[in-house]
């Protein structure tokens, strides 16, 4: 039976530890086919986890109809089955030592988009930009934070600002949502707002993170209007750490400032 010791390491010493453990993988771990290739350490992880397999069973099969129908309708958000969103979930856990089973979540599945701004000195937004919406608009989301640090200004902000024509002038209508101080755990939050019938030529969608050290989850992300739904993101990829924010084009899709890196945006797994 093997024997498993854990060791807590500082953190200057996993960029060695990491390159250490890629050696013995492609020594210990190769894998010799007709195709002559050697798998990535990411296509060796998401092998191993195959493995969990019988220990998900194991775990879903006492879950009685009323637990399996919630996490039927968790699944709903990010289009799965109950069964592909636990199988995920508790593989996660068995490989992290977590508590199981976990407890499905309407607010939340697995991936998000993570919002940073290390330090807290810098201008971090995310922009979601489209045209031709017609009043009421409403924006839905689901949101975690993780304060480091008091802001300096303002907390973390969503702002919907939506363009129109009347009498030969530009004009807009807006939105704000501004998160509470201090670390919360997932909640719903929406903004609703637009004349009815008014015809918008833009809308645009901000999340703003600015001189604020901390860390802003986002999921569930829906954007309506009057005629139905315009936009919705999970941020949960057909595979993982695939997602990519659609570009802007034509005042279309996602902008982000500074830029897209992990210092500031990724697409993060948590449960």
């Amino acid at each position: 039976m093997a024997v498993i010791n854990y060791q807590n390491c500082p953190a200057e010493w996993l960029p060695m530890l990491t390159r250490v453990l890629c050696w013995f993988d492609a020594h210990n771990k190769a894998v010799v086919g007709k195709a002559n290739k050697q798998p990535t350490r990411k296509d060796k992880d998401q092998r191993s986890s195959v493995s969990y397999f019988r220990y998900v069973a194991d775990q879903w099969k006492p879950l009685d109809a009323f637990t399996k129908s919630y996490w039927q309708r968790a699944a709903t958000y990010c289009a799965k089955t109950n069964y592909k969103l636990f199988v995920a979930d508790t593989s996660y856990r068995y490989r992290n030592h977590l508590e199981l089973p976990g407890t499905p979540s309407d607010f939340h599945q697995l991936w998000a988009l993570a919002i940073k701004n290390p330090g807290g000195s810098a201008d971090v937004r995310a922009t979601w930009k489209t045209i031709a919406v017609t009043g009421p608009i409403r924006v839905w989301f689901a949101i975690k934070k993780t304060e480091n640090s008091p802001p300096a200004d303002y907390s973390f902000r969503v702002r919907a600002v939506a363009s129109y024509m009347e009498g030969g002038e530009n004009k807009t209508e807006e939105a704000v949502y501004t998160s509470d101080t201090g670390s919360f755990d997932w909640c719903w939050q929406s903004l609703e707002f637009g004349t009815s019938n008014r015809y918008y030529f833009e809308l645009e969608v901000f999340l703003e993170l600015h001189k604020y050290d901390a860390e802003v989850l986002i999921d569930n992300l829906k954007i309506s209007d009057k005629s139905g739904q315009l936009y919705y993101e999970y941020f949960n990829p057909p595979r993982p750490n695939d997602w990519e924010p659609v570009p802007l084009v034509r005042k279309e899709g996602w902008e982000f400032n500074p830029f897209w890196d992990p210092t500031y945006f990724e697409q993060k797994f948590t449960i």
